[in-house]
């Protein structure tokens, strides 16, 4: 202990000359128990710190790798976005494609349609006007039937029309 008085010796003579020294200079430090104080204020300080900075390195590896779980999840998500928009496209497209075809088909199918029923219109009416021509025909040959005298006889069949055409059909 007494090698430890002597050792600690040297140090308070140092501390005592430090302090002459400040006194000529200035007011901070009148005794040697100012600077005990002052480095035990500093020393405790410098802990406080170094925990600090401990904590906040901590923190700050904590919320970068929050930080890092954060973007890969977004990125994710919008990758897997992306491949349901191509998803949705791509359905939209053959959507698209067999509107279009059945669109062309029932285009086609209507024109076959309104081609058949201009025929079937044209059919209709040339029957129509065979059907007048005959009736008015089938007329003329009763009216005629019905004016000759009974008793009178022709040698050759005649037409309504009174022409004689032989067997001859002719419609007019």
């Amino acid at each position: 202990m007494q090698d430890e008085l002597v050792k600690n010796g040297k140090y308070r003579t140092y501390l005592s000359n430090f302090v002459d020294f400040m006194q000529g200079t200035s007011d901070e430090f009148s005794e040697i128990q100012d600077i005990l104080n002052r480095h035990r204020t500093l020393t405790e300080t410098n802990s406080q710190l170094i925990e600090q900075q401990k904590k906040s390195v901590t923190e700050s590896e904590l919320r970068r790798a929050e930080l890092f779980q954060l973007s890969r999840d977004k990125v994710n998500s919008i990758l897997n976005r992306n491949n349901e928009i191509a998803s949705l496209q791509k359905n939209l497209e053959t959507v698209t494609l067999s509107t279009v075809g059945m669109q062309s088909m029932a285009d086609a199918t209507f024109q076959d349609v309104n081609v058949k029923v201009s025929e079937l219109g044209q059919v209709h009416a040339s029957v129509e006007n065979l059907f007048l021509r005959l009736e008015n025909q089938a007329q003329r040959y009763k009216k005629k039937k019905s004016v000759e005298p009974l008793g009178t006889t022709t040698t050759s069949p005649s037409t309504p029309s009174g022409d004689n055409d032989h067997g001859k059909s002719s419609i007019s």
